[in-house]
């Protein structure tokens, strides 16, 4: 496989195909993650799906820059960034699936819109371990002690972050950043449903989203909407289930690939 490449615009991250391409897969990833948790999935996808996935500033290749505050404005670029790297026109685009863990569920949310607006429809969505977004609140900044709290209690494993000082203080500013963003987010009221097919996943274990916070996210679609309740906790697609979540989105792409193209 040749090397991965960050294309022209950073806010995505480009894997190239090991044959022809025949459809892109774009994966969110949760608050604090970076693009490369991803990186796993190139060779655990069909050949012929690109896998991209949003890189939002603050982290890894990124790390010099100030974190975003406006998960719309991150849509905006997500949606401008595969615009341009995916321009219209002939040839016909290829099919789209959008993936979001957790806060990336919101943030494919967003751009999926965005994208439809501009009459590039995603033909569907797949949402692990994400509700979507409740009336915007104007809370107090997270403060250290509150912020180790709320990490570990994401994960229990991330006490081996929170021990590391220096690791921690690294981590801890874009962490802060993005659950600001997402808090400061809300959809709005009558925003139009997305016609598009959305899969949900729900970890079985999960005591931060649960199964009926999953659910809610079938309001905002009108296309055909499934369930998965999938074992494991909140981090299910990376560590206990991955490889249930991407049998799912394998059959996703296929059946995409395979429906005739829209007129």
């Amino acid at each position: 496989m040749r090397p991965e490449r960050v294309n022209g615009a950073p806010w995505l991250v480009e894997w190239p195909t090991r044959v022809a391409p025949m459809a892109d897969l774009i994966c969110f990833a949760g608050a604090g993650a970076g693009a490369s948790v991803f990186r796993p999935w190139v060779a655990m996808v069909p050949a012929f799906v690109t896998v991209l996935a949003c890189q939002l500033p603050g982290r890894e290749n990124r790390i010099g820059e100030p974190p975003a505050h406006s998960l719309a404005g991150a849509a905006d670029a997500v949606a401008a960034a595969y615009r341009a790297i995916r321009p219209a026109g002939r040839p016909a685009p290829r099919p789209l699936v959008l993936f979001g863990h957790s806060m990336g569920g919101a943030l494919a949310f967003e751009v999926a819109r965005r994208l439809g607006s501009a009459g590039r429809m995603a033909d569907a969505m797949a949402l692990a371990a994400s509700a979507p977004p409740g009336p915007a609140r104007d809370e107090a900044p997270l403060d250290g002690d509150a912020l180790r709290d709320l990490l570990i209690g994401y994960d229990p494993e991330n006490r081996r972050i929170t021990a590391n000082e220096e690791l921690y203080a690294a981590l801890a500013p874009i962490l802060g950043a993005d659950i600001a963003m997402l808090r400061g987010h809300a959809i709005a009221p009558g925003t139009a449903r997305l016609g598009l097919s959305v899969h949900l996943m729900s970890g079985e274990a999960d005591a931060i989203v649960p199964e009926s916070a999953v659910a809610r996210w079938a309001g905002y679609f009108d296309g055909p909407v499934t369930h998965h309740a999938i074992a494991g906790g909140h981090f299910f697609p990376f560590r206990d289930s991955r490889d249930r979540v991407l049998e799912l989105l394998t059959t996703i792409l296929r059946a995409t690939v395979a429906r005739p193209p829209q007129a």
